[in-house]
């Protein structure tokens, strides 16, 4: 892995990949499209990629493996794309957002998904152009595919839409699988619920902990989303279709829905977590409550023993022959005149 240090001292906009190395050759998939006709390619070399785009229909073309600088310079060159962008493409450990240049819209976002018990993320790199879009994926995901399937079908209105509409539904079915991962937060919860209700604590706190992490992370990944979105539902740039800005309106709605619910989760995760400390200290009380009964029951009778081991001659019962069970005896009834007292008490 790449950090961010690699980079210091050189120029903006140099192509230095940062992040997770994939190993994978860089692949490139290129769908041209309109309403009658399709063409769908899968190429491993850039420029055979280039000379095969169409100008005359919507182009996607979708790059698997940004660590090859040569692939993004030449996307950059073909498509005159800021410095800027290219490099950020490379940098993996991107924050989410959102920027708007002359030609070109360019869109950084996590891509959320479990392995395990695991919460990992992935950046994905979109860029709106003209009857052109873009979108750049560290690995070979399936998160495209039912877009993918929606065009070579074509199932709903995708095919009849512009550029923008790709560009929306590439968004919303990243920001629809989040959904299925804050589920999972969810389902947790509800365990860790159940189990305080089962009184089965055993092993909780980790669990209570691993829970928080997630809503932590995933609250870090969803909420600028919010703010990014609502630069778009403005509208105002010549590549976004009025028509279409309702669209991300409802990926707003999804996003502010999933913020809600993180909270709702994370304040139950807070409750689960003081419960358990609740429990904890109940459990300790009770034991040291338990103690100090026993250490108060043998109290009058550690006194008796003390006063008939004393060395004098004379001392009244000694001489008896049943002398020891009557002391015995004496004591068995204190301790159980204590434990009756102590339970009328309800201090145990």
């Amino acid at each position: 892995m790449k950090r961010k240090s690699i980079k210091k001292g050189l120029p903006p906009g140099s192509l230095i990949h940062i992040g997770s190395l994939n190993k994978e050759k860089t692949k490139i998939q290129l769908i041209s499209y309109n309403s009658r006709v399709l063409k769908s390619e899968i190429f491993n070399d850039v420029d055979t990629a280039i000379t095969n785009i169409s100008k005359s229909k919507i182009t996607w073309i979708n790059i698997v493996g940004v660590q090859d600088s040569v692939v993004i310079n030449k996307l950059g060159d073909r498509y005159k794309l800021h410095p800027l962008i290219l490099e950020d493409i490379m940098n993996t450990e991107q924050r989410t957002k959102i920027e708007f240049y002359d030609d070109c819209i360019f869109f950084t976002i996590k891509l959320l998904y479990r392995v395990n018990r695991e919460i990992k993320s992935e950046e994905v790199s979109l860029i709106l152009l003209n009857n052109t879009v873009l979108s750049f994926l560290e690995t070979s995901k399936e998160i495209f595919e039912p877009i993918k399937n929606r065009i070579i079908e074509n199932i709903g209105i995708i095919r009849k839409q512009s550029a923008d509409y790709l560009f929306y539904s590439l968004i919303d079915i990243i920001i629809d699988n989040y959904f299925s991962v804050i589920e999972d937060v969810e389902e947790q919860t509800e365990r860790l619920e159940k189990m305080f209700i089962a009184k089965n604590t055993e092993g909780i706190l980790k669990n209570i902990k691993i829970n928080k992490y997630d809503i932590l992370f995933l609250r870090k990944a969803i909420t600028p989303l919010g703010k990014e979105i609502q630069k778009i539902r403005r509208g105002g740039h010549k590549l976004l279709n009025d028509n279409n800005i309702i669209f991300f309106n409802d990926v707003y709605d999804h996003i502010i829905q999933m913020v809600e619910s993180l909270y709702i989760y994370s304040e139950l995760n807070i409750s689960l977590q003081e419960t358990y400390h609740s429990l904890l200290s109940e459990r300790t009380n009770k034991t040291i409550q338990l103690l100090t009964i026993i250490s108060t029951i043998f109290i009058p009778l550690t006194f008796i023993v003390g006063v008939y081991g004393m060395n004098f001659k004379h001392m009244p019962g000694l001489t008896l022959s049943y002398g020891f069970y009557i002391i015995l005896g004496a004591m068995i009834i204190v301790a159980f005149s204590m434990i009756i007292y102590f339970k009328r008490k309800k201090w145990f």
